[in-house]
Parts: C-alpha cells; sequence; structure tokens
C-alpha cells in the first residue's frame, strides 16, 4: 500500500513560534520545520531559509559534521529506535554544546514519515568543560585534531550485546583509567571491574587490555558515550 505524502512543513509550522531548539526532518533528512532559535543558531538569517536543505547546507562550520548527523538521522528511521548526541560544533554564535535527542516520527497508520529533534544546549553550565576536557583527551588519544565532535550514547548503537556496565567500564578503559580509577568512578570493587573487563575480552575478541583499547580506536568506539557521563 502506498504510503501518503506527508506535508511536514504544514504540519509543523508552528515550530517557528516554539522557544528553544526544536526541528523536524523529512525522510531524505532535509529541514522541514525548526524553532527561530535553532534557524538562527545554525546560522540562517530567516527562518524559512532552511526549506529543502539539509546539514550539508547550513551556513556555519557544523556542515563538516553532515555526514554524521545524516547517518544518525537514517539510523533513528530505520530502527524506529531514538538516538541522544553529544554535540560539540561550531555554530554561528560560536563554540556550543548540544544534547540533542531523536526520535522517529510516525502517522496514523504507524509508518515513520521523518524525524523530530528536541536539543537542549548547556554550553552555559557546568559540565561544558567537562566535554571539553573529553575531547581534548580524546584527541590526544586518537590523533584527531578536528575541533567538532559528535558522540553518541553507546546503548543505541554499540554492535556488540554489552551490558550498560561493560560499557561504562569500556567507556573509561579507553580512556586511559585504571581498573582502581574505573572501580573508584563506577563505585564497585576492583574485582567485579576485573570480571567485567575479562568479559569484554570474550565479546570483542581480545587477549589483553591494550587490545581492547586498540580495538576501541580502531572499530570508532571512541565516538560514543556511556549515558553516565551525561
Amino acid at each position: 500500500m502506498k504510503q501518503k505524502n506527508h506535508d511536514l512543513r504544514a504540519e509543523f509550522e508552528y515550530l517557528q513560534r516554539v522557544p528553544g531548539l526544536v526541528l523536524v526532518k523529512n525522510l531524505k533528512s532535509e529541514f522541514c520545520a525548526m524553532s527561530t532559535h535553532f534557524a538562527h543558531l545554525l546560522g540562517f538569517k530567516k527562518a524559512n531559509h532552511y526549506e529543502g536543505k539539509s546539514e550539508y547546507d547550513v551556513p556555519c562550520e557544523t556542515y563538516e559534521m553532515a555526514q554524521t548527523f545524516i547517518q544518525n538521522d537514517q539510523h533513528v528511521i530505520a530502527t524506529k529506535k531514538e538516538s541522544v548526541c553529544v554535540i560539540v560544533g561550531n555554530f554561528s554564535s560560536g563554540r556550543n554544546v548540544l544534547i540533542s535527542k531523536t526520535k522517529p516520527l510516525y502517522d496514523d497508520s504507524n509508518n515513520v514519515i521523518g524525524v523530530f529533534a528536541q536539543t537542549k544546549d548547556v554550553t552555559k553550565s557546568g559540565i561544558f568543560s567537562r566535554y571539553m576536557n573529553l575531547i581534548v583527551n580524546d584527541h590526544k588519544i586518537t590523533g584527531n585534531s578536528n575541533s567538532q565532535t559528535i558522540y553518541t550514547l553507546s546503548q543505541h548503537k554499540l554492535a556488540y550485546s554489552l551490558t550498560s556496565r561493560q560499557e561504562e567500564c569500556l567507556f573509561l578503559l579507553a580512556r586511559g583509567k585504571s581498573y582502581k580509577e574505573i572501580s573508584r568512578i563506577m563505585n564497585i570493587s576492583t574485582r567485579t571491574i576485573e570480571d567485567h573487563i575479562a568479559a569484554l575480552k570474550v565479546k570483542l575478541d581480545c587477549n589483553t587490555k591494550s587490545q581492547i583499547i586498540e580495538k576501541a580506536i580502531n572499530h570508532d568506539f571512541m565516538s560514543f558515550m556511556h549515558e553516565s557521563f551525561l
């Protein structure tokens, strides 16, 4: 049965008058509607200047992350699961840190017709420096010099069947934390940390801690963030 053609632009036109950072994209990841605040943050002079455009067309430096934004949209569309990202980008107003939740939009027949993103700007909050320190540390590990980064919450996209605790151990281990430091951060015994690391070796097909870290870097695990760090 052919899906109805939805005019998301008309349906969500009211978002221009909504405070905060919200937007709607169609199945092609093209902008259909967004709040005026979001349009200005992306560098559009007028709210409707974004219509029919994608992340590649934004008049600020975040266009450099367009491929990652679009891949995230398409993952949400394909899996019908929401995604949470931490975005550190050079927007029209300068360096900003955003926490964005993207979820699928459905029609009356439960078909996915696009995505809806609700975003919070945490640039002026107390956690800004924590994210900036994370980026600096990760760049030292990976050799990546790009000042813009998108972290995705790991449980939404990691291909391996890891428990939440194992993901948290991986997140910390890959960033050079010792067993003792991980134990303190996670507030569990060192023996339990050793058990989690042993399980990671099996699931990731690694024999040593160094191999786990190497795999984390080579398989882009560094772009995933555990929810405990939000």
